[in-house]
């Protein structure tokens, strides 16, 4: 049976694991992607445009496997939180609650650090 147990540790063995191996099948899934397009230049007449829209094609999951897993670790990039809280009306209400929650937290880690000064001077670092 499977059981879902909660040992309150900071970090789950189980879960570096399952992170590792996706970041694995994903690293390994973009560069076969890629030599196979190398490889096959020739023969499937790859123009300069064609080349860009491969690398393009195999690192999006990439990408958004690396803004997940940031994401779960809470290490959250200020950007996607400047994007979240642009969008955050549009998300469904429970999601909208999470994404709330994460930028009031951001917005309190960054003015401790900056003592405030990031918040009320309007830079690039103070959320808006």
């Amino acid at each position: 049976m499977f059981r879902v147990t909660r040992d309150g540790g900071a970090f789950s063995i189980g879960g570096a694991l399952m992170q590792t191996m996706g970041m694995a099948y994903i690293v390994v899934g973009t560069t076969q992607y890629i030599t196979s397009a190398f490889v096959l230049r020739k023969a499937l007449r790859i123009t300069p445009l064609g080349a860009v829209w491969y690398v393009g094609n195999a690192a999006w999951p990439l990408c958004f496997f690396t803004l997940a897993a940031l994401c779960i670790h809470n290490s959250h990039p200020e950007w996607f939180l400047r994007f979240a809280s642009r969008y955050a009306a549009y998300l469904p209400q429970d999601w909208h609650a999470r994404c709330v929650e994460i930028i009031a937290e951001a917005r309190c880690e960054i003015q401790a650090e900056d003592g405030g000064k990031a918040a009320r001077r309007g830079s690039s670092r103070g959320l808006r």
